[in-house]
C-alpha cells in the first residue's frame, strides 16, 4: 500500500484533544487520524446503503406476499 503525506489544519482545542488521546491511546497522531477517517467512512458508507436501502423500498414496497417465502423458510429450519 503505499502512503502519502498530507498537511491538515486543525484548531488548537481540537489539537489539543487529539494530543491527548494519542497519550492515553499510545498512538501517533498519524494512526489517531487514520482510524477517525477509517470509521468515518465507514459510518457514510453504511449510511449510504440505509439511504439506498430505504429509498428502494418506499419506490416498491413490499406485499404481504414477499414474506410468505421467508416465513415458510423459518419455518422449515425450526422443524
Amino acid at each position: 500500500m503505499t502512503t502519502r503525506t498530507i498537511q491538515v489544519t486543525l484548531d488548537d482545542s481540537l489539537l489539543t484533544e487529539v494530543d491527548r488521546a494519542t497519550q492515553d491511546l499510545d498512538t501517533s497522531r498519524s494512526a489517531l487520524i487514520r482510524a477517525a477517517l477509517t470509521s468515518f467512512l465507514e459510518e457514510l458508507r453504511t449510511n449510504r446503503m440505509e439511504r439506498e436501502h430505504r429509498e428502494a423500498f418506499e419506490r416498491i414496497p413490499q406485499s404481504e406476499d414477499d414474506f410468505a417465502f421467508w416465513e415458510a423458510i423459518e419455518a422449515w429450519e425450526q422443524a
